[in-house]
């Protein structure tokens, strides 16, 4: 017990009950403890740290001139011959796994090369669908609830597989200007810089030549002439 928390207790107890009520509700009760009884804590805290200096052996008590300042580490101590090479906070010693797919160590992403490796998954799908789609025409009548998860999981698929369709369409045009100008440089010609908007306008013009091949040319304009007249009818806001 310091002087000044002496004294404090001193002048507290020499006032009436009244005063002492008057003085706690003005300090606050936390710090009247404070002031009567010490830091409970700030003691614990010094008798711990008594406790792990009486603890140390000779061989390992190294002085310091401030007790918040690191320890000093023996040198004598053998430093261990694992070292973690990939550069991430693991431990020593233990390898973090790593999905090669997503890797840079496993080499860049060649999305051409993918499609090459799983072409195999068109098949597949195209067969689920017809599943779902047969699967669809039983309980279209019996189960509508069903029949509407179903009909939304084929809508899914057609999507994405159009989506596959346009992507491979337009690496195709970009093959092609490439190859252009590989032609073009062979020759001493100057190669052509060919834009976006190009891009997606060669790659529209492909796509309507696969469509009147096939026929679908005319349903997909009515189609798309439906869509357009659809949103002209919409009313402004």
């Amino acid at each position: 017990m310091d002087t000044e928390q002496e004294e404090f207790r001193k002048r507290v107890a020499a006032l009436p009950l009244k005063k002492v009520k008057e003085l706690q509700q003005k300090l606050g009760l936390k710090l009247f403890q404070k002031m009567m009884h010490g830091d409970p804590k700030a003691e614990e805290r010094e008798r711990k740290r008594e406790e792990e200096d009486e603890e140390e052996t000779p061989e390992n008590k190294f002085k310091r001139e401030n007790r918040m300042r690191p320890r000093e580490v023996s040198c004598k101590k053998p430093v261990s011959v694992y070292r973690n090479v990939y550069g991430e906070n693991t431990r020593v010693g233990r390898k973090k796994g790593f999905d090669p797919r997503f890797d840079a160590r496993c080499g860049e992403f060649d999305a051409e090369e993918h499609e090459k490796d799983f072409g195999f998954l068109d098949g597949i799908r195209k067969n689920e669908k017809e599943i779902l789609k047969k699967e669809y025409n039983q309980v279209r009548k019996e189960d509508p609830e069903k029949a509407a998860r179903l009909k939304k999981a084929i809508l899914a698929m057609e999507n994405r597989e159009k989506s596959r369709k346009e992507v491979a369409m337009k690496r195709e045009v970009i093959e092609e200007i490439r190859e252009t100008n590989i032609e073009r440089m062979n020759q001493g010609i100057k190669p052509i810089y060919v834009s976006n908007g190009e891009v997606k306008r060669r790659q529209l013009e492909k796509k309507f030549q696969s469509l009147k091949k096939g026929g679908k040319l005319k349903k997909y304009m009515e189609r798309k002439a439906k869509k357009v007249d659809r949103k002209d009818r919409r009313p402004e806001v």
